[in-house]
Order: structure tokens, then C-alpha cells, then sequence
């Protein structure tokens, strides 16, 4: 449980640490105890709680589910053996009592989720985990949603993040919802059509 001075706000995580260059991390983690890792949080769908989604085929078909099982093989082979880079890889799950993800989003409706992630997430990621807590070392990355979430992170909250992987995002629009203000500061855009 996360909480905030305006609502406690319920949000759980996985946390998985690649194998990386030189074995296990927790060969590192012994033998060099001031290692630090880079992190990417994972947006994706309440639910997910392995990295980058690996257990969710994303069908019953055969032959998408072949490709699936052969993709998913790769990468756990790769985040395994030591051939992936040490990275920590947070997954983090935000249900809304509207639905499966908060979008990170400050919302009057369902809380001050982009203030949990940054105020209260994160710093709990960085005491509890040998993080490099600095912007640079800290990337968002996700597919259809968690695209959109982390596109809308990274737009909103650049000093706070060092990139963002995004890939099939949700449809992005770069104005405030409630003032039809650009994000990058330029001259207010109608929302209607003349």
C-alpha cells in the first residue's frame, strides 16, 4: 500500500533483475556490493507480473501462440544466461475502481497516481533495491496502454526519466484534457471544428 496526503491508494509490483554481462546478479550483488542498476519501469495492464509480460500469450491461436512460445523462449534465454544487460525491471500493477490501470495520471476521479509513482514508488524501488536513483538510469517502457502511460510519463515528467521505450501506444494527444492547453506551452487549440 502506497499512501499519499490525498488518498491511500492500493498499488502492488513485481520486481525481476536480469542475469546481465558476468553471470547472476546476485553474484554481483555479493562480490560487489556497490553495484547499482539501471531500472525500466514496465507499464502495462493489472495482471502482469512477470517481466515485460512473458507469461501472457496474447492468443490461443496455434500459430500465434507458436510465435509467442519461440519469442518468449529467446528473451528468457537471453534475460537468463547473461547475454541481457543487469537491469532491474519493475513491474508495476495500478488498478483504478474504473479500471485495470490508472494511466499514471493525476485524476480528480480515481487519485493522484503520477504524484504515487514519483513520490512514492520510486523512492520505495530506490531504498529497497540497488538502484542508480538518478533520472538518467530510469526508463518507462510499454505495449498498447503501457505505451500511452509511458508516452504520457515521458512528455509530462521529463526530468524525471531518462527515456521511454514506447511501442503500439493508445492514441496520444499532447493537451491538457480539462483546458485544451498544449503541453509544450504553445497557444490554446479548439476543440471544436469550425
Amino acid at each position: 500500500m502506497f499512501a499519499t496526503d490525498a488518498a491511500d491508494i492500493a498499488a502492488g509490483a513485481a520486481v525481476d533483475i536480469a542475469a546481465g554481462d558476468g553471470g547472476f546478479p546476485v553474484e554481483s550483488l555479493r562480490s560487489i556490493p556497490q553495484q547499482r542498476y539501471p531500472v525500466i519501469y514496465h507499464q502495462g495492464h493489472f495482471g502482469e507480473t512477470a517481466v515485460f509480460s512473458m507469461l501472457e500469450p496474447p492468443s490461443s491461436v496455434p500459430a500465434q501462440l507458436d510465435r509467442w512460445t519461440n519469442y518468449t523462449k529467446t528473451f528468457v534465454d537471453a534475460w537468463e544466461s547473461g547475454r541481457a544487460p543487469q537491469v532491474i525491471v519493475v513491474t508495476v500493477q495500478h488498478p483504478t475502481p474504473y479500471y485495470d490501470t490508472s494511466y499514471f495520471m493525476n485524476s480528480p476521479n480515481s487519485g493522484p497516481w503520477a504524484d504515487v509513482f514519483f513520490q512514492e514508488i520510486i523512492p520505495y524501488v530506490d531504498a529497497h533495491f540497488r538502484t542508480i536513483a538518478q533520472p538518467y538510469a530510469r526508463v518507462v517502457a510499454g505495449l498498447s496502454s503501457g505505451g500511452g502511460i509511458s508516452a504520457y510519463l515521458q512528455v509530462h515528467y521529463p526530468d524525471l526519466l531518462g527515456g521511454a521505450w514506447i511501442f503500439a501506444p493508445d492514441p496520444v494527444d499532447f493537451h491538457d484534457f480539462y483546458t485544451g492547453e498544449s503541453v509544450f506551452g504553445r497557444e490554446r487549440i479548439s476543440r471544436t471544428r469550425t
